[in-house]
């Protein structure tokens, strides 16, 4: 993958640039921030959610199934102590006219998208400072 620079803009905003695309984030107004962009805890939910719907619709395509029109709604619960996240829901819409014998497949299909399983098998994460 390529190196990602995430770099402070002004208080509690910080720019994540891959690429040439530029994502902004900024924390809550009651946590300090100016609500300018989905905080880091939202990213994660929001990068979870997105690869779940990203795995469905390549599986529909592979097998000829409705692929367009895939919602995947995110809600996280925190936990206080230490601050985490302690649960997502997740709740699925297929696209219009997915066939109903074709849903349990989707449910593990969805439990295959590469954020999942770094959840389920955390990554080594090797902080330094520059």
């Amino acid at each position: 993958m390529d190196l990602m620079e995430i770099k402070q803009a002004k208080g509690m905003k910080f720019s994540i640039r891959l690429r040439g695309h530029v994502l902004g984030t900024d924390m809550h107004k009651e946590d300090g921030g100016d609500d300018a962009g989905m905080n880091p805890i939202e990213l994660l939910v929001g990068a979870l959610a997105a690869c779940i719907g990203t795995t469905i619709h390549i599986y529909c395509k592979m097998h000829q199934l409705p692929a367009e029109g895939i919602v995947v709604n995110a809600v996280p619960t925190l936990a206080s102590d230490p601050k985490r996240i302690q649960t997502i829901t997740l709740d699925i819409t297929l696209p219009e006219g997915f066939p109903q014998e074709k849903r349990e497949s989707i449910l593990r299909v969805a439990h295959k998208c590469p954020v999942h399983k770094a959840f389920e098998t955390p990554p080594e994460i090797d902080i330094e400072l520059a």
